[in-house]
């Protein structure tokens, strides 16, 4: 990432190298179940490979109902290590190093087309 700004004392320009992977695979058991599973991989600056903020890895499973044509329910759980894809604004300011590196995330969420 590669930043440029006409007032560089708000906004320092700067150059970051970052990486990401990701790999996903899903099943549909019927007309209304389908079950997947992904694996992500985040570093956010390549010359700070530092572990546990600047690493993350993520591994999902997931469950999708199809509840009708227009309506569908998505369960998913996550084991996560690393911090690197976290925010210290969301976690009392705390350095992202300071963070627990091991944790896990559930998510239930939904989508209506119309």
């Amino acid at each position: 990432m590669k930043t440029e700004s006409s007032n560089p004392s708000m906004f320092p320009e700067s150059s970051v190298t970052s990486e990401r992977a990701y790999l996903s695979g899903s099943y549909r058991a019927s007309a209304w179940l389908q079950a997947g599973a992904y694996y992500s991989r985040l570093v956010p600056n390549v010359d700070r490979r530092i572990w546990p903020d600047g690493l993350q890895h993520d591994f999902a499973l997931t469950l999708r109902f199809d509840v009708n044509q227009y309506w569908l329910i998505k369960a998913e759980g996550h084991y996560l290590r690393g911090t690197a894809g976290l925010s210290t604004s969301l976690n009392g300011n705390r350095s992202l190093s300071a963070l627990e590196p091991h944790w896990a995330l559930f998510a239930l969420k939904t989508t209506a087309s119309f």
